[in-house]
C-alpha cells in the first residue's frame, strides 16, 4: 500500500487514510460554501486529526474558527498549518487576520512581513499593513507599503489609501493628485470622490468640496458621511437651504448608531433656521 510522506515528523498516513481526510475537507468545504460553519469545522478537524500533513486542512479548520469569532482556537489552527507548511504564505495571512482581531498587533504585523517574504507578490498583507501603519499614523511606512501594492495591482482602493496617506503628512498636492488617479482608474469608486472632498475642505477650497461630496452622494448615496460633510460645507458657503437639506438627509440615513452625530446635524439646522 502506497504512503503519502507527512510534515514536521508526522507518522505517513496511508492512501485509504489520506482519500478519507480528503473526503472529510470537501464536505467541509461544502458546508462552508452553504454558511453551515460549525458543521463544516467539524469536517475540517477531522481530516486534519487524520492527515496532519497536509496543511490545508488545519488551515479551514481556522478559517471555520475564524468566521465563528473563536479567536484563540483559530490562531492554533493557522499555527499549525503554518507549521505543516511554512513555505505557504496565506496561512501566515489568514494568522495574521485573527491576531489583529485579537488586537495582537505586533505578531500580526511580523506575520504579514513573512508573508510578504515568502510571496512577494502577494497584495492581501500589503493591505492590510498598510492599514496597520495608516492607523498608527505611520504616514511615511503606509506610504511605503501603499506605492509597493500598487506597483502590484493598480486597485482605486490602494490609490486612495496612498492618497490619505500623503493627506495626513501634509502633502496635499500628492494627495490631490492620486486621489484623481483613484477617481480616473474607477469614476465611481466613492471613497477617493469622498476623500478629495476632505482635502478639499481641508484646504478651504470650499466650492470643490461641495462638488465632491455631492459626486460621492450620487455615486454612493449611502455613503452618510458625504451628506454632514456636505451641510458643513454649505453652511460655511452662505448655503443655508442646500446645507439644511444634506443634514436632515443625514438624520434621515446615519444608522442608529451614529446618534451623536445625528444630533450634531440637528444643533446645526437650528442654528441655521435660528440665523
Amino acid at each position: 500500500m502506497a504512503l503519502l510522506l507527512a510534515a514536521c515528523g508526522e507518522t505517513p498516513v496511508d492512501s485509504a487514510t489520506a482519500a478519507e481526510a480528503a473526503a472529510l475537507n470537501k464536505r467541509g468545504l461544502e458546508h462552508f460554501q452553504n454558511r453551515r460553519i460549525p458543521e463544516a469545522f467539524e469536517h475540517f478537524r477531522e481530516a486534519a486529526e487524520k492527515d496532519p500533513g497536509v496543511s490545508e486542512y488545519p488551515n479551514n479548520a481556522g478559517m471555520a474558527l475564524f468566521q465563528q469569532g473563536q479567536l484563540p482556537a483559530a490562531r492554533e489552527y493557522f499555527g499549525r498549518a503554518i507549521d505543516t507548511a511554512p513555505e505557504i504564505a496565506l496561512h501566515r495571512y489568514n494568522r495574521a487576520l485573527v491576531l489583529i482581531q485579537m488586537q495582537q498587533f505586533e505578531d500580526a504585523v511580523d506575520d504579514l512581513k513573512q508573508a510578504i517574504e515568502i510571496k512577494a507578490d502577494y497584495l492581501d498583507p500589503y493591505i492590510q499593513l498598510g492599514l496597520y501603519h495608516l492607523n498608527r499614523q505611520q504616514y511615511g511606512e503606509a506610504v511605503a507599503v501603499y506605492t509597493k501594492a500598487i506597483e502590484l495591482r493598480e486597485a482605486p482602493e490602494l490609490i486612495s489609501n496612498l492618497g490619505m496617506a500623503y493627506l495626513f503628512q501634509g502633502q496635499f498636492e500628492d494627495a490631490e493628485k492620486t486621489f484623481k488617479a483613484a477617481i480616473k482608474l474607477a469614476p465611481r469608486y466613492v471613497l477617493a470622490h469622498f476623500n478629495l472632498g476632505v482635502l478639499y475642505q481641508k484646504q478651504q477650497r470650499l466650492p470643490e468640496a461641495a462638488q465632491s461630496y455631492e459626486r460621492a452622494i450620487e455615486v454612493e448615496p449611502r455613503k452618510v458621511e458625504s451628506y454632514m460633510n456636505l451641510g458643513i460645507v454649505q453652511t460655511k458657503l452662505g448655503n443655508k437651504p442646500a446645507a439644511i437639506q444634506a443634514l436632515q438627509r443625514f438624520i434621515e440615513v446615519a444608522p442608529p448608531a451614529m446618534q451623536p452625530q445625528k444630533q450634531d446635524a440637528q444643533r446645526r439646522i437650528a442654528e441655521l433656521r435660528g440665523g
